[in-house]
């Protein structure tokens, strides 16, 4: 499975690459502003995205995804890192596959990533 994600952080990326190398897992990490590229030519099997990262753009990441016709069955994981960024993963249920918030693991983001490519 190829998991795009739009993680900045260094220390989250080598916290989720360990969980994905584990489990056989291939990782795509991009800049929200790059993702939309890289989505289009790289085609994932899911695609998890930060709030925090997706929502700065004029129309959020998720959005984006959900209103693109070639994008919109690639399943889309978002998740809050932070209590502020817990709102925009509410408001965003209707266009994302799934939401996680804190407290969770990569395994956790892992398991939701297998589990929305097998619905």
């Amino acid at each position: 499975m190829r998991l795009l994600i739009t993680e900045t952080d260094p220390f989250v990326r080598s916290w989720i690459a360990a969980e994905a190398a584990r489990r056989g897992i291939e990782l795509v990490f991009v800049d929200a502003d790059d993702a939309l590229d890289r989505i289009d030519c790289e085609r994932p099997d899911c695609i998890a995205l930060d709030a925090s990262s997706s929502a700065s753009r004029e129309q959020p990441l998720w959005q984006s995804l959900a209103r693109d016709p070639r994008l919109a069955k690639i399943p889309v994981l978002l998740y809050a890192s932070s209590m502020r960024w817990r709102a925009v993963a509410q408001l965003a249920a209707n266009e994302v596959t799934r939401s996680l918030q804190q407290p969770f693991t990569p395994a956790d983001l892992v398991d939701a990533a297998f589990e929305a490519c097998a619905a």
